[in-house]
Protein backbone atom coordinates (compact mmCIF):
# COMPACT_ATOMS: atom_id res chain seq x y z
CA UNK A 1 0.00 0.00 0.00
CA UNK A 2 1.16 3.50 -0.72
CA UNK A 3 2.39 5.63 2.14
CA UNK A 4 0.49 8.90 2.13
CA UNK A 5 -0.47 11.75 4.37
CA UNK A 6 -4.18 12.52 4.43
CA UNK A 7 -5.98 15.36 6.10
CA UNK A 8 -9.46 14.50 7.33
CA UNK A 9 -12.26 16.88 8.11
CA UNK A 10 -13.11 16.20 11.76
CA UNK A 11 -16.71 17.22 11.23
CA UNK A 12 -17.23 14.74 8.42
CA UNK A 13 -14.68 12.11 9.42
CA UNK A 14 -13.59 11.61 5.84
CA UNK A 15 -10.69 12.72 3.64
CA UNK A 16 -10.64 16.42 2.86
CA UNK A 17 -7.39 16.63 0.90
CA UNK A 18 -4.35 14.52 0.11
CA UNK A 19 -1.18 16.39 1.04
CA UNK A 20 1.50 14.14 -0.42
CA UNK A 21 3.78 11.24 0.30
CA UNK A 22 5.67 10.63 3.51
CA UNK A 23 8.55 8.35 4.37
CA UNK A 24 6.74 6.52 7.16
CA UNK A 25 3.61 4.43 7.36
CA UNK A 26 0.21 5.78 6.51
CA UNK A 27 -0.49 8.82 8.65
CA UNK A 28 -3.80 10.54 9.01
CA UNK A 29 -3.97 13.95 10.56
CA UNK A 30 -7.40 14.82 11.79
CA UNK A 31 -8.03 18.51 11.77
CA UNK A 32 -10.94 20.86 12.07
CA UNK A 33 -10.86 22.54 8.69
CA UNK A 34 -13.64 24.97 9.47
CA UNK A 35 -12.41 26.24 12.84
CA UNK A 36 -9.36 28.27 13.78
CA UNK A 37 -8.42 26.30 16.89
CA UNK A 38 -7.70 22.61 17.46
CA UNK A 39 -10.52 20.31 18.57
CA UNK A 40 -11.08 19.83 22.30
CA UNK A 41 -9.43 16.85 23.98
CA UNK A 42 -11.31 13.64 24.64
CA UNK A 43 -13.41 14.10 27.78
CA UNK A 44 -12.19 12.21 30.84
CA UNK A 45 -15.56 10.49 31.31
CA UNK A 46 -15.47 9.08 27.76
CA UNK A 47 -11.87 7.91 28.16
CA UNK A 48 -12.88 6.22 31.43
CA UNK A 49 -15.90 4.59 29.75
CA UNK A 50 -13.52 3.16 27.11
CA UNK A 51 -11.17 1.82 29.79
CA UNK A 52 -14.17 0.19 31.53
CA UNK A 53 -15.75 -1.11 28.31
CA UNK A 54 -19.01 0.78 28.83
CA UNK A 55 -20.55 0.35 25.39
CA UNK A 56 -23.83 2.08 26.35
CA UNK A 57 -22.09 5.32 27.37
CA UNK A 58 -19.87 5.32 24.28
CA UNK A 59 -22.75 4.49 21.93
CA UNK A 60 -24.81 7.39 23.35
CA UNK A 61 -21.87 9.80 22.95
CA UNK A 62 -21.20 8.70 19.35
CA UNK A 63 -24.90 8.96 18.43
CA UNK A 64 -24.99 12.47 19.86
CA UNK A 65 -21.77 13.64 18.15
CA UNK A 66 -19.71 11.28 15.99
CA UNK A 67 -16.69 13.59 16.07
CA UNK A 68 -15.86 12.25 19.55
CA UNK A 69 -14.44 9.24 17.68
CA UNK A 70 -11.53 11.39 16.51
CA UNK A 71 -10.68 13.25 19.72
CA UNK A 72 -7.50 12.38 21.59
CA UNK A 73 -6.70 12.06 25.27
CA UNK A 74 -3.63 13.85 26.71
CA UNK A 75 -1.48 10.82 25.78
CA UNK A 76 -2.57 11.09 22.11
CA UNK A 77 -4.88 8.06 22.13
CA UNK A 78 -8.37 7.99 20.65
CA UNK A 79 -11.28 5.95 22.05
CA UNK A 80 -10.50 3.06 19.72
CA UNK A 81 -6.94 2.73 20.97
CA UNK A 82 -8.02 3.08 24.62
CA UNK A 83 -10.73 0.40 24.33
CA UNK A 84 -8.40 -2.05 22.53
CA UNK A 85 -5.67 -1.39 25.08
CA UNK A 86 -8.07 -2.21 27.90
CA UNK A 87 -9.09 -5.49 26.25
CA UNK A 88 -12.68 -4.63 25.37
CA UNK A 89 -13.16 -6.45 22.08
CA UNK A 90 -16.87 -5.68 21.56
CA UNK A 91 -16.33 -1.95 22.19
CA UNK A 92 -13.24 -1.95 19.96
CA UNK A 93 -15.17 -3.48 17.06
CA UNK A 94 -18.05 -1.03 17.57
CA UNK A 95 -15.68 1.97 17.53
CA UNK A 96 -13.84 0.65 14.47
CA UNK A 97 -17.15 0.20 12.66
CA UNK A 98 -18.27 3.72 13.56
CA UNK A 99 -14.94 5.34 12.64
CA UNK A 100 -14.94 3.71 9.21
CA UNK A 101 -18.68 3.82 8.51
CA UNK A 102 -19.45 4.51 4.86
CA UNK A 103 -15.90 4.01 3.61
CA UNK A 104 -16.88 0.84 1.75
CA UNK A 105 -19.77 2.43 -0.12
CA UNK A 106 -18.57 5.96 -0.87
CA UNK A 107 -16.01 6.63 -3.59
CA UNK A 108 -12.71 7.64 -2.02
CA UNK A 109 -10.54 6.73 -4.98
CA UNK A 110 -7.69 9.04 -5.87
CA UNK A 111 -6.67 10.18 -9.33
CA UNK A 112 -4.39 7.12 -9.60
CA UNK A 113 -7.24 4.77 -8.67
CA UNK A 114 -5.90 4.27 -5.14
CA UNK A 115 -8.67 3.24 -2.72
CA UNK A 116 -8.30 5.83 0.04
CA UNK A 117 -11.21 4.27 1.92
CA UNK A 118 -9.14 1.11 2.35
CA UNK A 119 -6.16 3.19 3.50
CA UNK A 120 -8.29 4.96 6.11
CA UNK A 121 -9.82 1.67 7.31
CA UNK A 122 -6.28 0.29 7.64
CA UNK A 123 -5.19 3.34 9.63
CA UNK A 124 -7.95 2.95 12.21
CA UNK A 125 -7.42 -0.82 12.43
CA UNK A 126 -3.71 -0.17 13.03
CA UNK A 127 -4.48 2.34 15.80
CA UNK A 128 -6.67 -0.28 17.47
CA UNK A 129 -3.97 -2.94 16.94
CA UNK A 130 -1.45 -0.61 18.57
CA UNK A 131 -3.77 -0.26 21.57
CA UNK A 132 -4.20 -4.03 21.76
CA UNK A 133 -0.42 -4.50 21.67
CA UNK A 134 0.09 -1.86 24.36
CA UNK A 135 -2.42 -3.64 26.59
CA UNK A 136 -1.17 -7.14 25.78
CA UNK A 137 -4.45 -8.29 24.21
CA UNK A 138 -3.28 -10.74 21.55
CA UNK A 139 -6.76 -12.01 20.62
CA UNK A 140 -7.94 -8.49 19.75
CA UNK A 141 -4.76 -7.92 17.74
CA UNK A 142 -5.32 -11.14 15.77
CA UNK A 143 -8.91 -10.17 14.97
CA UNK A 144 -7.83 -6.72 13.79
CA UNK A 145 -4.98 -8.16 11.76
CA UNK A 146 -7.44 -10.50 10.02
CA UNK A 147 -9.50 -7.44 9.09
CA UNK A 148 -7.47 -4.40 7.97
CA UNK A 149 -4.56 -3.92 10.40
CA UNK A 150 -1.21 -3.97 8.62
CA UNK A 151 1.69 -5.20 10.77
CA UNK A 152 4.42 -2.93 9.32
CA UNK A 153 2.21 0.16 9.64
CA UNK A 154 1.27 -0.79 13.21
CA UNK A 155 4.94 -1.29 14.05
CA UNK A 156 5.83 2.16 12.68
CA UNK A 157 3.07 3.71 14.82
CA UNK A 158 4.33 1.75 17.84
CA UNK A 159 7.93 2.82 17.23
CA UNK A 160 6.87 6.43 17.74
CA UNK A 161 4.90 5.85 20.93
CA UNK A 162 5.42 2.53 22.69
CA UNK A 163 8.54 0.35 22.93
CA UNK A 164 6.45 -2.23 24.82
CA UNK A 165 4.00 -2.45 21.90
CA UNK A 166 6.91 -2.96 19.46
CA UNK A 167 8.24 -5.77 21.65
CA UNK A 168 4.84 -7.50 21.81
CA UNK A 169 4.16 -7.09 18.08
CA UNK A 170 7.50 -8.71 17.27
CA UNK A 171 6.89 -11.52 19.80
CA UNK A 172 3.42 -12.16 18.34
CA UNK A 173 4.80 -12.24 14.78
CA UNK A 174 8.16 -14.01 15.15
CA UNK A 175 8.96 -14.46 11.45
CA UNK A 176 7.75 -11.09 10.29
CA UNK A 177 11.14 -9.40 10.15
CA UNK A 178 13.58 -12.13 9.18
CA UNK A 179 15.70 -11.71 6.07
CA UNK A 180 13.42 -13.85 3.86
CA UNK A 181 10.29 -11.94 4.87
CA UNK A 182 11.96 -8.61 4.06
CA UNK A 183 13.41 -9.77 0.70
Amino acid sequence: MADCLLVCDIQLGRPAIMIGRTLGALSIIICASSVAQPPPPLADDLAQACREGDLAVIRAAVEQDATVLFLLDPAGRDMLQIAAGAGHEELTMYLLEQATQGLETEDYSGPDGQDWGAEIRMHFACRAALGAAEGGHHSIFLRLQAMDADLPATLVMAAHTSPLAVKRLLEWNPGAWDAKALA
